[in-house]
C-alpha cells in the first residue's frame, strides 16, 4: 500500500478512520462491597481526589452548577470523555467538559486527567485549567476555551513560516512538561488546540505521567515511537518522536493509516519527495531528526528551540512572549471559586520591577534629566548597567534574572557595546 495524502485518501474513502487507541491491560479486582449508588452533591475536586463542598453565594440546590455559574451555554463538541460546553462567567467564556459515565464514590482515581490537570504548570502553550468538580456523580472540568484543533486548522496547506511558528509554540509547552519531569504521551494534531489569538497549546492530559513511572503501551498507535511499541516504556524522546509525526502530518498533509505495512513506511521515513514539494530541505531534515529510530539520537526540546530556523520567522513580540512564558508554577487548587471570584489570575512575569519613587518637587522647579555614562573610571560616578538577562540554558532550573556585577572596567567597554548591538538568542 503506497503512501498518500489526505486529499487522495478522501477520494477513495468518504470518512476518516481514526487510529485505534492502545491501552494497557490492567486487571481490575471486583469489589465485594455493595453496589448501592450514592449520589454526591456538588464537590470541588482537589489534589489527590480530595473533595470539598462546592458552595458559593447564591447557590441553590435545584439547579446545576453550569446553569448557575455560566450564561450563554451551548454544546460545542463531544469526545471519548464526554460533551464539551461553552459558557460565559464574569465576561469570560470557558470550556466545560462533562463526563459521559457516572462516577461512583472511590472511583475518582480512574480519571487521571483531573489529577494531572491539578499539577499542570502554568504556561502559555499549555491549556489553562481552572477547576474540576463532581455533581450528580458526573465529572466536570473547566478550562480555557479555544476555537479549533490543529487538524482542523491545517485543512488548507500551511506555509513554512506558520509551520515553524507551530513548532516553536508546542516545543515551548512540551519543554515545560519535560522540565517538570512529566510526559504527555498523547501528542497528535487533535490534541493541539488553537486559541482565538492564534496561540497553539498542548491539551488532553489524560495520559500524562511522571517520566520515571510511565510504563505500558498507551496512546494513538499512529504516533507512538517504535521503542514504546516494543518495550512499553515511554520517555521524553518518545514525546519528541510523536511531535515529529504530528509535524510531518501538518507539513505534508500525509494521511496516517492503521495498516501495518503503511505505518512502517512513514515511521521509518520512507517518504517520496513529492510529499515535500514546496518545503525546504531544512524542514525535512528537522522532522526526520525527531523521528530517528534511535531514541538517543533524537534532539531534545531545548536543542530544537535553539534551532535558528524555528525562530527566524517569529516577530519580536512572539519571541518575548515565549521567553517570558516559561513560568512553570503548578496550578492552584481552584481557590478562586471559594472566594466567589472566577476570573483568571494574570500570568506572573519572571522579573518583577520595583516602582520608582520620585521625590516631591515644587511645581515651578524644573527637573533636569541625569545622564549616566556607560563606563566611568570614577567609583562615585553612576554606572548604567545593561538590562537583565534571562538564562534559559539550564533545562533543570527555572529562569533566573541576573545582572552582571559592578563596577565595570574600562577594558570591558568594547565587549559590552558589542553585546548590546548583537541580538541575544532566545534560548541557550
Amino acid at each position: 500500500m503506497e503512501l498518500q495524502t489526505k486529499d487522495e485518501w478522501r477520494e477513495r474513502v468518504p470518512h476518516r478512520a481514526k487510529c485505534p487507541s492502545i491501552k494497557s491491560n490492567v486487571k481490575q479486582r471486583k469489589s465485594l462491597r455493595g453496589t448501592a449508588e450514592v449520589k454526591l452533591g456538588p464537590q470541588l475536586i482537589g489534589k489527590e481526589g480530595v473533595l470539598t463542598p462546592f458552595d458559593f453565594e447564591g447557590y441553590v440546590s435545584d439547579k446545576s452548577i453550569i446553569e448557575q455559574m455560566f450564561s450563554d451555554r451551548k454544546i460545542i463538541g463531544s469526545g471519548d470523555f464526554g460533551d464539551v460546553w461553552s459558557g460565559e462567567n464574569n465576561g469570560t467564556v470557558y470550556a466545560i467538559k462533562k463526563s459521559k459515565k457516572e462516577v461512583k464514590p472511590g472511583e475518582l482515581n480512574k480519571f487521571k486527567e483531573v489529577e494531572m490537570l491539578q499539577i499542570l504548570p502554568h504556561h502559555p502553550n499549555l491549556l489553562r485549567f481552572y477547576k474540576a468538580w463532581i455533581e450528580n456523580n458526573f465529572i466536570h472540568i473547566q478550562t480555557e476555551l479555544c476555537c479549533m484543533n490543529l487538524l482542523e486548522y491545517c485543512k488548507s496547506q500551511l506555509d513554512e513560516p506558520t509551520i515553524y511558528r507551530i513548532f516553536a509554540h508546542i516545543l515551548s509547552g512540551l519543554r515545560a512538561l519535560h522540565r517538570n519531569n512529566y510526559l504527555h504521551n498523547d501528542i497528535k494534531p487533535e490534541n493541539i488546540l488553537v486559541s482565538f489569538n492564534l496561540v497553539f497549546k498542548l491539551a488532553d492530559f489524560g495520559l500524562m505521567r511522571k517520566a520515571d513511572c510511565s510504563k505500558g503501551i498507551e496512546g494513538d498507535s499512529c504516533y507512538l515511537a517504535p521503542e514504546v511499541l516494543t518495550n512499553g516504556t515511554s520517555s521524553k524522546e518518545s514525546d519528541v518522536y510523536a511531535l515529529g509525526v504530528a509535524m510531518l502530518e501538518t507539513a505534508t498533509n500525509l494521511h496516517l493509516d492503521t495498516d501495518a505495512d503503511y505505518k512502517v513506511k512513514y515511521k521509518t521515513f520512507q517518504i517520496s519527495d513529492r510529499f515535500f514539494d514546496g518545503r525546504s530541505d531544512g524542514l525535512r531534515s528537522l522532522i526526520q531528526s525527531m523521528m530517528n529510530l534511535d531514541a538517543s539520537k533524537r534532539p531534545t526540546c531545548v536543542e530544537l528551540l535553539n534551532e535558528p530556523r524555528i525562530f527566524e520567522n517569529l516577530s519580536e513580540r512572539e519571541k518575548t512572549s515565549l521567553k517570558r512564558g516559561e513560568s512553570e508554577e503548578p496550578a492552584s487548587e481552584c481557590s478562586e471559586i471559594r472566594n466567589g471570584s472566577d476570573s483568571p489570575e494574570p500570568p506572573k512575569s519572571p522579573i518583577t520591577k520595583k516602582p520608582r519613587t520620585v521625590s516631591p518637587k515644587s511645581k515651578t522647579e524644573k527637573v533636569s534629566p541625569k545622564i549616566s555614562p556607560i563606563i566611568s573610571g570614577s567609583p562615585s560616578t553612576p554606572v548604567r548597567r545593561p538590562p537583565a538577562v534571562i538564562d534559559f540554558s539550564s533545562p533543570d532550573t527555572s529562569p533566573v534574572a541576573t545582572r552582571p556585577s559592578a563596577p565595570y572596567q574600562l577594558e570591558r567597554r568594547k565587549s559590552f557595546d558589542r553585546t548590546r548591538s548583537t541580538p541575544r538568542p532566545l534560548f541557550g
